[in-house]
């Protein structure tokens, strides 16, 4: 399984999950890591601003995405920092 394969299926499930369709939202894996039931990845996505919709306004946000080992995604949460990571 090849890493480009983790990263795509990664930001293609973001895309969707937070209807990240226009130019200007983009998503952007900023780490990932081998688990072992999986891989996690840290991803930072520029999102618009919902607070000012008439204007072309991003914000970059913060998401933690876990895969199983079938590289389907069983849990995602958005994080105020890259740094803050759940403990298991």
């Amino acid at each position: 399984m090849s890493i480009n394969t983790i990263r795509e299926r990664t930001k293609k499930f973001l895309r969707e999950a937070l209807d990240i369709k226009e130019l200007g939202g983009e998503i952007k894996i900023i780490g990932l890591d081998k688990a072992e039931d999986g891989w996690v990845a840290q991803v930072e996505a520029a999102e618009r601003n919902a607070a000012l919709p008439g204007h072309a306004v991003f914000e970059k946000k913060y998401y933690i995405v876990k895969l199983n080992s079938e590289l389907e995604v069983f849990s995602f949460k958005q994080v105020k920092s890259i740094g803050e990571q759940e403990e298991e």
